[in-house]
């Protein structure tokens, strides 16, 4: 006997989440997307492009945020200094 092996399910984007997503484009990264809606980042990568590709006014390209150790560790810093302020406040 041969074991048939298990399909993994993807979801994809239906009509109404594709609609939501022009609507809010602006508000989330494309990384919030993907786990709200539970599919890939690439999923709503390439969505995103299609729905530019078919309407430019509409999910323009996101610009890209590299972040490097000195942004992350200002953010750090602030965020431990504004939790001191509060603790002593």
């Amino acid at each position: 006997m041969v074991d048939k092996k298990k399909k993994v399910s993807r979801k994809s984007l239906t009509k109404k989440d594709v609609a939501r997503m022009i609507e809010e484009w602006d508000d989330k990264t494309i990384k919030e997307w993907g786990t709200e809606l539970d599919v890939s980042y690439q999923t709503i990568l390439l969505m995103a492009k299609e729905i530019h590709k078919e309407d430019d006014s509409l999910c323009p390209p996101k610009p890209k945020k590299a972040r490097t150790r000195k942004d992350t560790a200002k953010a750090g810093i602030a965020l431990f200094k504004e939790k001191e302020k509060q603790n002593k406040g």
